[in-house]
């Protein structure tokens, strides 16, 4: 297996230790100042990055078929949803990882699916509870905090949307998740034409070895 890691250019400076077998990583300037920085437009940031990591992908794809070793899969995070559409452009299958539980998936797969207006209207009623298919009663302070209607969520909450209608385009839609079956077994199936596979618990690196100063978490 080869696996070819794509990251912004800035990322990759930082990569101090070696590149094992079968790992490739294929860097593309992120941002017009190749990273972001405190005080820069986080809507242009991603507006370039989306121009150059898009571009990136798609060259590894063609560059790696005409090499005769075709990627057989895009594997994408929830914050670059518009890797989807590329991958299948170049009619190439594509999985999202998503690093949350399962359940605040399904919370925002039904958000845009039908109970945006009662939780936009009704969060703030501490008495006020929602009930979602396959979920357990949730109150408002339940709820991940990008649901509240504030001006700063805007831009993230456009960004999950279209997560989640590149996943609707999708025959088959399917996600990685970091849970486990028996952490999260009603959640994993709440969302019926969604196929959600646990392949958790992913954990900080500061677990594994606790060599790097600079992870705390």
């Amino acid at each position: 297996v080869q696996v070819t890691f794509t990251t912004g250019l800035s990322a990759q400076r930082r990569m101090t230790a070696g590149t094992p077998e079968g790992l490739k990583v294929v860097a593309f300037p992120a941002g017009p100042n190749d990273g972001f920085k405190p005080g820069d437009d986080i809507q242009q940031y991603f507006s370039q990055m989306k121009i150059s990591c898009s571009k990136k992908i798609r060259d590894v794809i063609t560059t790696s078929s005409d090499e005769g070793r075709s990627v057989t899969c895009v594997v994408y995070p929830l914050l670059l949803p518009w890797a989807a559409a590329v991958a299948r452009d170049c009619n190439v299958p594509s999985i999202l990882l998503w690093i949350q539980p399962a359940a605040v998936l399904d919370i925002y797969y039904y958000y845009f699916n039908g109970y945006e207006e009662d939780i936009v209207k009704n969060h703030n009623d501490p008495s006020w509870f929602l009930e979602l298919p396959g979920l357990p009663r949730f109150y408002g302070r339940d709820l991940p905090s990008l649901l509240i209607p504030l001006s700063l969520h805007a831009f993230w909450m456009k960004i999950f949307k279209e997560l989640v209608d590149e996943i609707d385009e999708e025959s088959n839609p399917k996600a990685l998740v970091n849970t486990c079956d028996a952490l999260e077994p009603e959640a994993l199936k709440a969302v019926q034409k969604y196929n959600l596979i646990g392949i958790g618990p992913l954990i900080p690196s500061a677990f594994l070895d606790g060599k790097d100063p600079s992870d705390t978490s």
